[in-house]
């Protein structure tokens, strides 16, 4: 398991989102206690989505296997996540909003990835 953790957070270079939550400048406190839900936000949604995708390992299945079949099963939400990136290194340093968008989006891919795939945006609509 852990070594799915960490594959995932290297695919989706998770690291080096949390080095731009780490390094956005602080103002006040408000923006500390925000800047901390972000990284713990963060922590869990990876700990979720390697989970996620744990559920897609075969038997003998090696973790590269598993991931991928995971990636393909979210593959409309990933490019999200992956255009989400591009754009955050387009720009400058990037402050609390951008976090926050980026931070949602991470959260869309995990409750998707939970629900098998599902939308949560798609699942909402069908009730």
């Amino acid at each position: 398991m852990a070594n799915l953790y960490f594959l995932l957070g290297e695919r989706l270079e998770l690291d080096w989102f949390a080095g731009q939550i780490i390094a956005t400048k602080v103002d006040n406190e408000w923006q500390a206690l925000a800047r901390d839900s972000f990284l713990e936000d963060l922590e869990w949604q990876q700990r979720t989505l390697a989970i996620a995708a744990l559920r897609h390992r075969e038997r003998e299945g090696n973790l590269v296997d598993c991931l991928e079949r995971w990636e393909t099963r979210e593959a409309g939400l990933l490019q999200r996540w992956r255009e989400m990136l591009v754009e955050l290194r387009a720009g400058a340093a990037p402050d609390f909003a951008m976090l926050a968008v980026a931070n949602r989006e991470l959260l869309d891919l995990a409750q998707s990835s939970t629900r098998g795939g599902e939308r949560p945006d798609a699942a909402a609509a069908a009730s």
